[in-house]
């Protein structure tokens, strides 16, 4: 579940409630899921949020997945800690690099920096994995891991 898909055309980051309810919940419950949230029908989207019935692992993905009232619906939190500038850049380069989208990236980073420093994530993370790293590793087939002490 990609949380922007639950933020859609609703908020960067007031989107738990619908995460917990639509989702998250009935998966829990061993519901089939085909959930769209409300501002998919207000414009048109098509498709849904679907999760079969039983499926064994749901990944939920997203800066703001690890928030405190989404934690009893969750089994393991994967953090990925990037330098903020450097994330933006290849955020830049990887959406098209336009003015437009660079207004994006400050408009969501105005928004970002502050429930971050309310929620800080990282602190439930059981794994915290190098978004950036600058060890010597192939990034293809090896991933930079550091345990939480």
């Amino acid at each position: 579940m990609h949380t922007d898909d639950i933020a859609w055309h609703h908020a960067f980051f007031d989107w738990a409630t619908l995460a917990r309810d639509g989702v998250l919940i009935p998966v829990h419950g061993g519901q089939a899921v085909r959930y769209r949230p409300p501002a998919w029908d207000a414009r048109g989207r098509e498709g849904a949020i679907v999760v079969p019935s039983g499926c064994p692992l749901v990944v939920v993905e997203g800066c703001g997945a690890a928030r405190r009232e989404l934690m009893p619906w969750l089994d393991v939190v994967v953090w990925v800690q990037a330098d903020i500038e450097k994330a933006k850049a290849r955020g830049l380069v990887r959406d098209g690099g336009t003015a437009e989208v660079e207004a994006f990236w400050d408009e969501w980073m105005a928004e970002e920096v502050p429930f971050f420093a309310q929620e800080r994530p990282w602190e439930r993370a059981d794994v915290i994995v190098s978004g950036i790293p600058t060890l010597d590793h192939e990034p293809q087939s090896q991933a930079v891991v550091s345990a939480r002490t």
